[in-house]
């Protein structure tokens, strides 16, 4: 539904194109889906182990409010970094206006 304040059309809405009938799952996407569903589940073990021995070193040395608001803002800082540096760094990859169907969809860097 479109119009409304939040709704999925918005333009800072995530994207990833439109989903017809037409393209129906057949069995070559099984092992694709496989290969993505072990990858994210090695990433999500990886992370806990990050987390946890991250955690128990923030527990010996985070342990002011000053320093609590300091690693606060350098995570959000290097989140932010990050984020527009990928950004920055594929800014090359435009493609030309006649190409964009719908008229919110705008580019970051073209």
């Amino acid at each position: 539904m479109t119009g409304s304040p939040l709704s999925l059309s918005d333009s800072g809405a995530l994207k990833f194109g439109h989903v017809t009938d037409e393209n129906e799952n057949t069995m070559l996407d099984l092992p694709a889906a496989i290969i993505l569903g072990v990858i994210t589940g090695l990433l999500g073990a990886l992370f806990i182990r990050v987390s946890l021995s991250t955690g128990a070193y923030r527990k010996q040395y985070v342990n002011t409010p000053l320093k609590k608001v300091i690693e606060c803002v350098l995570f959000a800082f290097m989140t932010a970094s990050t984020f527009y540096g990928v950004v920055v760094w594929r800014q090359n990859n435009c493609r030309p206006k006649d190409v964009i169907a719908n008229e919110e969809e705008f580019e970051f860097t073209c």
